[in-house]
């Protein structure tokens, strides 16, 4: 017996036999094998003789492809920011295999380091992995292990993730192919002449009304409609600074001109107008007159409302009780008329959105086709667990709340919230008694507030005073938390919603695990390639809330964000991408809102 040339056959145990006189004879021949240690099948042949006959005959071995793998039972595996030690297993077969540490400062110590056997299939090999603290509060951590295959030198991953100081307890999806209402921004009100002692200047306009890294990037400017025309020019200055800066500028009447009713005082003392039916067309042509002159002074209006507050101390549409209907009929038959000036028509702006002066415009079709924006205020309460509430504004806050979500998809029209403030103690003459300084009021009140509003579609949220000791930027009274003119905690709130939500869509955010006191709204711009989102933290715990989803457009290029808190003022985030580059994660201090962009290529 005799091999050709090949590296398949090692040895051979028997190389000739057999006997003249013996008849079915067997005889056992041992081929040793050399590994295969290449990457395809190989054969080599073995060739009998018979020396009687000289004829000869020939066998093939033949010698598979070694199955050597390994590979790690998990791709990767997030812990909290606490020291430990986690447990994955390598799977091999027919290998030796070793471990390498990546760059990084996580993983302390992996056990073992090698192992496999190439004799050997199917083995599972535990590895132990200790891992150091993540003494950062808003930054994750993460380092992987490779797996080297020595059989064939292929190479495969395990990351380990480690999440900052603040332990994940929010899980939330969004969804950019359903989308909710267009979202027009977010601003004040310009403190009328004569009603502030600390009145707004330039400076001011332009820390609030550019989008600067120091301004805080609001949108809409609320105006009075002055019931004497020789105060109409009394802001013409600022607005205009206001509108070259991007802000969508709106007026309302609060008294109507004297000579069109009467003043009369009520039980309590409070003087308010009636407007008398016969005057309406004066009133309307009032409002005309008032929208040229303003347009006369380069501002383009964007809207007027009907009346401030027709159920409190101001205009009053009719003294019998009947102001709702009589808002209505002045809007079905002069709506129009205003309207052809080019500029939108609000509906009656109610103290507490009664839905009594939306109800009748709604309930008036006249009416209701003149009108482009539902609006009106939020002062009887809008906000869940209100502690600074009384139980009745509470429930009527829950009735309101239901009347939007039922209501507002229906009217394919976009509602307002145009005016309110949280000025919780200030009439108190201790300064500890100043609830509306507090951070945790701000946050639970006016963050908490627009939070509701945009999720019950809301398309534009307006405060009340822009320049006020509770407003967006402080003023010279003694109550006021930070000096004339810097920014207030309120301020800053507001700037997280105009920053990241003015001039988008609305688009779905669901918690989907373990909310645990966050809430939030998610938001994607005119191009589709920039989804934003505005997270809100009541509790005193700090969260990290894992955000995931997709955009059909591509995957994520850039992500930022930004915190404030107790402590911090719109501060730059440090936060982490999620897998499958399809969301981030994002840390929050206790009692914290932040704002996150998402930049798609």
């Amino acid at each position: 017996m005799s091999k050709e040339d090949g590296d398949v056959i090692a040895s051979l145990s028997v190389t000739s036999g057999g006997n003249k006189s013996d008849k079915d004879q067997k005889t056992t021949i041992v081929v040793g094998l050399n590994e295969n240690t290449s990457k395809s099948t190989r054969e080599q042949k073995l060739t009998i003789k018979n020396l009687t006959t000289g004829e000869t005959s020939q066998t093939v071995i033949k010698q598979g492809i070694r199955n050597a793998s390994a590979s790690f039972s998990e791709k990767q595996k997030t812990v909290n920011y606490l020291s430990g030690t986690v447990k994955i297993s390598v799977i091999s077969s027919e290998t030796e295999w070793e471990l390498i540490l990546g760059e990084g400062n996580l993983i302390n110590s992996v056990i073992p380091l090698q192992g496999g056997d190439a004799s050997k299939s199917g083995m599972t090999t535990e590895i132990e992995i200790s891992y150091n603290e993540n003494t950062s509060d808003d930054t994750p951590n993460s380092q992987k292990i490779v797996l080297v295959n020595k059989a064939d030198n292929t190479q495969s991953e395990f990351t380990l993730y480690q999440e900052s100081r603040y332990a994940k307890v929010a899980s939330a999806s969004f969804d950019t192919t359903e989308k909710y209402q267009y979202v027009e921004g977010f601003g004040g009100m310009y403190p009328p002449k004569g009603w502030v002692a600390d009145p707004l200047n330039e400076q001011d306009i332009r820390k609030m009304y550019g989008d600067g890294d120091d301004q805080l990037g609001y949108n809409i400017l609320r105006l009075m409609i002055y019931d004497k025309q020789d105060d109409w020019n009394y802001e013409v200055s600022n607005v205009r600074v206001a509108q070259s800066l991007g802000a969508t500028v709106f007026a309302c009447p609060w008294y109507c001109p004297a000579e069109f009713g009467e003043i009369k005082t009520d039980q309590s003392g409070n003087e308010y107008r009636i407007l008398y039916k016969e005057h309406w067309e004066d009133y309307a042509k009032h409002l005309v007159k008032y929208i040229e002159f303003i347009k006369g002074q380069g501002i383009n209006l964007h809207a007027v409302s009907v009346q401030n507050e027709p159920d409190m101390h101001f205009t009053h549409w009719n003294e019998n009780g009947n102001g709702p209907a009589d808002v209505a009929n002045f809007v079905a038959q002069y709506g129009a008329v205003i309207r052809e000036t080019g500029v939108k028509l609000m509906s009656p702006e109610a103290c507490g959105y009664q839905t009594a002066y939306t109800d009748a415009v709604k309930n008036n079709s006249s009416a209701w086709n003149n009108t482009d924006i539902v609006a009106g205020h939020l002062y009887q309460g809008f906000i869940e667990n209100d502690k600074y509430n009384d139980a009745w504004t509470e429930g009527n806050a829950s009735n309101l709340r239901n009347y939007f979500k039922e209501n507002s998809t229906k009217w394919n029209k976009q509602w307002w919230m145009t005016e309110h403030l949280f000025n919780q103690g200030e009439n108190e003459s201790s300064m500890s008694e100043w609830v509306f300084q507090n951070w945790d009021y701000n946050l639970t009140h006016l963050g908490k507030e627009i939070h509701t509003c945009m999720e019950l579609n809301c398309s534009a949220y307006v405060y009340w005073y822009l320049k006020r000791f509770y407003g967006m930027l402080g003023d010279n009274d003694k109550k006021s938390p930070v000096s004339s003119g810097a920014i207030t905690k309120n301020g800053y709130i507001l700037s997280h919603y105009a920053k990241y939500a003015k001039k988008t869509d609305r688009i779905k955010l669901e918690f989907t695990a373990n909310q645990s006191g966050v809430q939030g709204t998610a938001y994607m711009d005119e191009s589709g390639k920039t989804v934003t989102f505005v997270l809100l933290n009541y509790s005193s715990d700090p969260t990290t809330v894992v955000l995931n989803g997709q955009n059909s457009n591509s995957n994520i290029s850039e992500y930022s964000g930004v915190i404030t808190d107790k402590d911090k003022n719109m501060e730059n985030l440090s936060i982490a991408e999620g897998e499958d580059n399809s969301g981030v994660i994002v840390p929050m201090s206790a009692q914290s809102i932040v704002s996150v962009r998402l930049k798609y290529n």
